[in-house]
């Protein structure tokens, strides 16, 4: 059985997994909510800034909890004690319903993302970007997710949306000559980052010897534009880092079971419970 001062000990070491962990999350939340915001405007929702927001708060949070882990287990007080326990309790609940409720409505979130970020596409990449600061961070975000995913558009081979944004009906009805309309913006481009520009921007817009021009993307292939749809490229960014993802998640789940089965020994040895057998001998 464990002694007193060791479950102390383990307490001790549990907290300072928390401490990490709440750090760890504040960090991802700081992160995406100055340098991934661009998120919400592709899919024209406040649903990424909300959860950017929300990883700031647990991350505070578990810091907090992991200094009362800490201060319940240093001046061995049991309600500190029982407290820290319903919390820690409360977090891993939480924790495991999103993840469940992730999995379950995985294929859903997919398709409505995919009818969000199409629809900011076509309504507001390009449109009246000098009028409406909406409409110009919507470009201005689509344009930073195409060069830094190195995609374009929302599907795979999907660039034909583009002749449906206002960005292309404004350049045909601006050109004098239709062989200079460009199908495609600059950032649906390959960008070669070690020359920090762009392959062949001419070729890429208006190559007359296969897409973007031609409207089947299997007649030929154009060396110089992505084909990969925004959309699965996010996928694919998810999917390379799952194992990470994957591994931080049990990792800590561990810690917070951990933290709970302890948490419940330390009480049992605070109070002093004893479980000595009965005796039924009759004298």
């Amino acid at each position: 059985m464990l002694s007193k001062g060791l479950l102390r000990v383990l307490i001790g070491i549990t907290n300072v997994l928390f401490f990490i962990a709440g750090g760890t999350a504040l960090g991802v939340g700081v992160w995406f909510s100055m340098d991934k915001l661009f998120v919400s405007d592709l899919i024209g929702t406040g649903l990424f800034s909300a959860a950017s927001y929300l990883f700031i708060f647990c991350g505070a949070f578990i810091i907090l909890l992991s200094f009362l882990g800490c201060a319940a287990s240093v001046f061995e007080s049991k309600k500190l004690l029982i407290l820290y326990l319903f919390l820690v309790i409360l977090i891993l609940i939480v924790f495991l319903s999103a993840a469940i409720v992730a999995a379950v409505f995985q294929g859903e979130l997919t398709s409505s993302l995919q009818e969000r970020m199409q629809t900011t596409l076509k309504q507001g990449y390009g449109n009246n970007i000098y009028g409406s600061e909406e409409n110009r961070k919507i470009t201005e975000s689509w344009n930073f997710a195409q060069k830094t995913l190195r995609c374009c558009g929302v599907d795979d081979s999907g660039y034909g949306i583009y002749r449906e944004t206002q960005w292309y009906r404004d350049a045909v009805s601006q050109a004098i000559d239709l062989s200079q309309v460009n199908f495609v913006p600059e950032s649906c481009c390959v960008y070669l980052e070690h020359r920090q520009r762009y392959q062949n921007v001419d070729l890429c817009q208006r190559n007359p010897y296969g897409p973007p021009t031609n409207p089947d993307p299997n007649s030929s292939k154009n060396d110089n534009m992505y084909y990969d749809g925004c959309l699965s490229a996010a996928q694919h960014y998810g999917e390379d880092n799952a194992g990470v993802i994957l591994a931080i998640g049990f990792g800590f789940s561990f810690v917070l079971i951990a933290g709970i089965v302890l948490s419940i020994l330390l009480i049992r040895k605070m109070s002093n419970l004893s479980f000595d057998p009965v005796s039924t001998k009759v004298t």
